[in-house]
């Protein structure tokens, strides 16, 4: 974590190290916070950081003391909404009962309210995935998280013995992550390219993905 005591604003006379930093992390959850309101409206390229700023509370210059330029944040606020999106689906994953099919479409449902949630971010970094090959190390964390979430529910879906896999189970995650993944592309294109939200795409990429669920999964559970 970056310290600039000599230029935030707080007045250190008396205070602690301990509430120092504590009091700079407040700040930056307030930034961030704003960060993500902003871009959950207008998305990355039509928020200014003046206008974080302004949401924020503070001015542009302290702003610039937390987040060196507007990439930074936007990378934090990526990694942020991730990890939230990441754990509420184990939380979900987590109440698998020999019931795959409908642990998978729980997990589908969520993403897709989350990105209703958060649409001009998700056509934003979809941009960037495209577009910008400095986000890359980012967006294949994610892509790793991911890969690891569905390995955890398919290995305890065959040990359960609800489904039967005759290939690798990496092979079987790693292809049915791209699908879901083309599918949701596929679905909003127009609007990441317009940059213009059209909400009704997403619960057309939902039913697409559900229904590559079914075809992909259901095959492999065993009749009882």
């Amino acid at each position: 974590m970056r310290l600039f005591y000599q230029h935030i604003d707080i007045p250190l006379v008396g205070l602690s190290k301990f509430t120092v930093i504590h009091r700079m992390e407040s700040i930056r959850r307030t930034i961030l916070k704003a960060a993500i309101k902003r871009f959950s409206h207008f998305g990355f390229n039509k928020t200014s950081m003046a206008e974080i700023a302004s949401d924020a509370g503070i001015t542009k210059t302290k702003l610039y003391y937390y987040y060196t330029d507007k990439e930074e944040l936007e990378q934090c606020v990526l990694r942020f909404i991730w990890k939230e999106i990441i754990d509420k689906q184990y939380a979900v994953a987590y109440n698998y009962k020999n019931n795959l099919m409908e642990i998978l479409d729980g997990l589908l449902e969520l993403n897709a309210n989350f990105i209703k949630k958060n649409y001009a971010i998700f056509l934003s970094q979809n941009m960037k995935y495209l577009k910008e090959k400095r986000y890359n190390e980012i967006f294949y964390h994610k892509a790793s998280e991911d890969l690891e979430l569905i390995s955890y529910l398919l290995k305890h879906a065959v040990n359960a013995g609800e489904i039967s896999l005759h290939e690798e189970l990496n092979v079987v995650t790693t292809n049915y992550l791209r699908i879901i993944r083309a599918l949701s592309l596929e679905s909003c294109i127009s609007d990441i390219i317009t940059g213009v939200p059209n909400v009704e795409n997403i619960d057309s990429m939902l039913t697409s993905q559900k229904l590559a669920t079914k075809a992909i999964f259901l095959p492999k559970v065993k009749k009882l």
